[in-house]
């Protein structure tokens, strides 16, 4: 009988994947008869397939294939597919420590009063990170998924949730809170958001979660993520679920457009003369006005 199911959503990430893969290898525990690990192939044009056949036979690995772009779609399937008793999500470009099977499995032994748990995640820079992102790393951590709320067992409230690479729930919540298609992410749109409303919504809903600092792993950051045009692509995102919510600034479409101007303007002045965090966060307006901006053009077609 499965208890745990190891979920992980892939597009396009096949190198990245590889690593995943071969450190879940070396997890403590793969291999016991109640662990099942399936991989959802989103739709990936890369050689993902290839990556995902060389490890049929080196892990308790099932692939299975959606074709509808988009995170939360693959993450739907993931539960469809899955037989345990728990899901234990996480992504395609980690690192898994080798206890961080071992420290789910006693956690859910001990804690069977709680539905969700979560554990650390320590971003991984394959290459050194610029230096304004090392100078405003409390304003960026978000988009390198880093999270750790401390080396102690704690309760889960809405302020102090864990991020999708690393998080474990009971498969049967799954199933009655499915992931929102709206959220998350969908081919090279940098949306997300979709793990926090699912676990907002089980709160909601009476549900409680434990935080695991011992189930530990580490977010590989390639280059092409340490980059200004990625950050953009990171809070554009974040304007596109505001606006999803309701949540965006109440003004025109033509308003919208002099605000983008205006901290395009800003941040032109500023970029070689001010320090990061100033024209850091004129980029970051820029990049989500623009998003708002577009939105409400598209609405009015």
């Amino acid at each position: 009988m499965i208890r745990f199911s190891i979920a992980i959503c892939t597009y396009n990430r096949a190198s990245l994947l590889s690593s995943t893969l071969s450190s879940l290898e070396q997890v403590d525990g793969i291999d016991a008869p109640d662990v099942e690990v399936i991989v959802v192939d989103n739709n990936s044009t890369d050689h993902t397939k290839q990556i995902l056949d060389t490890f049929t036979n080196r892990l308790p690995l099932s692939i299975v294939t959606e074709l509808q772009q988009g995170h939360c779609f693959a993450r739907n399937r993931a539960v469809a597919r899955t037989t345990g008793e728990y899901i234990l999500w996480t992504d395609d470009d980690v690192q898994l420590d080798w206890q961080w099977l071992v420290a789910y499995r006693e956690k859910l032994e001990q804690d069977s009063a709680h539905s969700f748990w979560g554990g650390p995640i320590q971003p991984k820079f394959l290459a050194p990170p610029p230096m304004w992102i090392k100078e405003n790393w409390e304003r960026l951590a978000g988009c390198f998924a880093a999270r750790d709320l401390g080396l102690e067992p704690r309760p889960l409230d809405a302020e102090h949730l864990p991020y999708g690479a690393n998080f474990a729930v009971r498969r049967q919540l799954c199933q009655q809170f499915p992931f929102d298609t709206q959220l998350g992410r969908k081919g090279n749109h940098v949306v997300g958001e979709d793990e926090r409303d699912f676990l907002l919504r089980l709160l909601q809903a009476g549900h409680t979660g434990s935080w695991t600092p011992s189930a530990r792993l580490e977010h590989l950051i390639p280059p092409q993520r340490t980059t200004l045009e990625y950050i953009a692509k990171y809070f554009a995102g974040q304007a596109r679920v505001q606006n999803y919510r309701g949540q965006q600034p109440k003004l025109s479409t033509r308003e919208l457009s002099q605000a983008a101007r205006h901290h395009w303007l800003r941040w032109q002045l500023t970029r070689w003369s001010c320090r990061s965090p100033i024209w850091l966060e004129h980029w970051i307006k820029l990049s989500m006005f623009k998003e708002w901006e577009s939105l409400s053009q598209a609405a009015r077609k």
